[in-house]
């Protein structure tokens, strides 16, 4: 305990000597100079291990997932210490079981003997038999988590997450509003031909264009979130409202075109998130709107910044494209992840090739979708 507490102080001093110590500069410190060994996300001593995490601007309250719960049983019988990283410095938080009030909602076939899902910092208790969960109390806290039996841990955060009910509900589309979804192939296709969305695509990329040395900058940032964050807010002029879209533009058809920005570092490989399922039936049940992602890959090394305007209904955005479940919550479709190079979304002239019949059979798929359990 006492080599835990030395090194949370260490973590303390280097921040206060340096306020501009972000999330990477202090894992670096960790590992280098207080020679903590990594384990994927964990930083393990001897006797504790830690989990850093960032908190951009003014924003008290704590969200970031943090570790599976797999993962964190691994650790459990010594201290396991949250590190939120702030502007203006760094709160620890003890996130052993016996602290945690719940896992992730999405969390949907954890049980006693299957053990999913992960935590967000929200599922952290701060307060613990009257006991604030801060790095003075460590100590104390963790006595009350040695006395605490594992599997009852386990059984309570598992009662605790099945017990979890949806926020909202399922999207139930009328007889119209089907009508409506399995006629917008049609819709993206007239849209996509008229002058109006090629002098749209124009704009964004020599927006992007312009914008090419200060998004750099930002692609720098370690963080995916922060990073993502900086760059859409350098994008949409700082109006993003993290809504299904990140920009709206009206045509004078009345066609409204939602654009949600997505970027990607071009030497890292990943499969994010594209959309919630129920949320785009329900956007395009309106029978007005198509919807597209605005593509940003970012090149460091060669220290380029490419952008293309990529509508979901096209061939290659549906070849690319993996149902998920572990993302949404309950009562829900769930949701679509992005899956292959995303170099042929910029680059392959198939980005605005839309074969109606397929995308109609796509969109009927996720109609037919049952709500996840």
């Amino acid at each position: 305990m006492n080599e835990l507490l030395h090194t949370l102080d260490q973590i303390s001093k280097y921040k206060q000597q340096d306020k501009t110590a972000n999330k990477s500069a202090i894992e670096n410190y960790a590992s280098r100079q207080l020679k903590l060994e990594k384990k994927r996300s964990v930083y393990k001593g001897k006797g504790f291990a830690l989990r850093f995490s960032e908190v951009r601007g003014k924003t008290k309250g704590f969200s970031n997932v943090v570790l599976s719960l797999s993962a964190l049983l691994e650790y459990d019988s010594f201290p396991f210490v949250v590190c939120v990283i702030r502007d203006n410095g760094i709160d620890f938080l003890l996130a052993n079981t016996t602290f945690l009030k719940k896992i992730s909602h999405s969390s949907h076939r954890l049980r006693a003997d299957n053990i999913r899902g992960s935590f967000l910092g929200q599922d952290i208790v701060t307060t613990y038999n009257e006991i604030l969960n801060i790095k003075s109390n460590i100590p104390q806290l963790f006595a009350f988590h040695s006395k605490t039996n594992l599997q009852q841990n386990i059984e309570r955060l598992v009662e605790a997450t099945t017990s979890i009910k949806a926020i909202g509900n399922i999207f139930e589309p009328t007889p119209l509003e089907i009508r409506n979804i399995l006629q917008a192939p049609s819709l993206f296709v007239s849209t996509l031909q008229s002058d109006e969305y090629r002098a749209l695509e124009k704009d964004f990329l020599e927006k992007t264009e312009s914008l090419s040395q200060k998004i750099l900058e930002a692609a720098i940032d370690s963080n995916i979130n922060t990073r993502g964050n900086t760059i859409e807010h350098l994008i949409t002029d700082g109006i993003n409202e993290h809504r299904a879209e990140d920009i709206a533009k009206s045509m004078s058809d009345g066609t409204n075109v939602f654009i949600d920005i997505k970027t990607k570092l071009a030497h890292l490989s990943s499969n994010p998130k594209a959309f919630n399922i129920d949320k785009m039936l329900e956007l395009l049940s309106t029978g007005n709107t198509i919807f597209c992602f605005l593509i940003v890959i970012i090149d460091l090394e060669n220290r380029e910044v490419n952008s293309r305007l990529v509508p979901i209904l096209s061939d290659i955005f549906i070849s690319m494209l993996r149902i998920q479940f572990h993302w949404a919550g309950r009562q829900s479709r769930g949701v679509t992840q992005l899956s292959g190079d995303f170099h042929n979304l910029i680059e392959d002239s198939r980005r605005n090739t839309i074969s109606i019949e397929n995308a109609r059979h796509f969109l009927q798929h996720l109609l037919n979708i049952e709500q996840t359990m």
